[in-house]
């Protein structure tokens, strides 16, 4: 089974600190944790995953390809963060109609997929009058 993502030889410096020193490593698919101490690198590791940010040296692939300034790749990988930039004084519904129309969904089709994806996560009609601000954590977690 190929991997997922695959480094080879990856680093990371802030200026002269090091982030990620020359790592490699391959996850298949499935589950994976990821854990270390402070310091460890792994905001790092999860912001090039991302895309977020760029190696210094080394090669990192997601699915085969090169995550910085890939946002065909990006479109096809999720990420979570703990903390959330969300506006509290919006509904999820409009909310989510926006990203979806800056990702590209077609406007004819932005609002039924929405609609479809709170259900999915369990987040029924009830709650699609209420503020983001008025949801509990794990409310806004599923939002995101």
């Amino acid at each position: 089974m190929s991997n997922v993502v695959e480094a080879v030889e990856l680093s990371r410096w802030y200026g002269i600190v090091m982030g990620l020193n020359n790592i490699s490593f391959g996850i298949p698919a499935g589950l994976t944790g990821l854990v270390g101490p402070n310091g460890a690198g792994k905001s790092t590791l999860i912001k090039i995953i991302i895309g977020q940010i760029r190696a210094s040296s080394g090669t990192l692939k997601v699915f085969g390809e090169t995550p910085w300034n890939n946002p065909h790749l990006l479109r096809q990988v999720g990420y979570c963060p703990e903390d959330d930039a969300m506006p509290d004084d919006l509904q999820p519904l409009p909310w989510l109609e926006s990203l979806g129309l800056i990702s590209g969904l077609a406007r004819d089709e932005v609002s039924d997929r929405c609609i479809e994806l709170l259900r999915r996560v369990k987040l029924g009609e009830a709650h699609w009058t209420k503020r983001i601000g008025e949801y509990s954590k794990g409310m806004r977690q599923r939002v995101k």
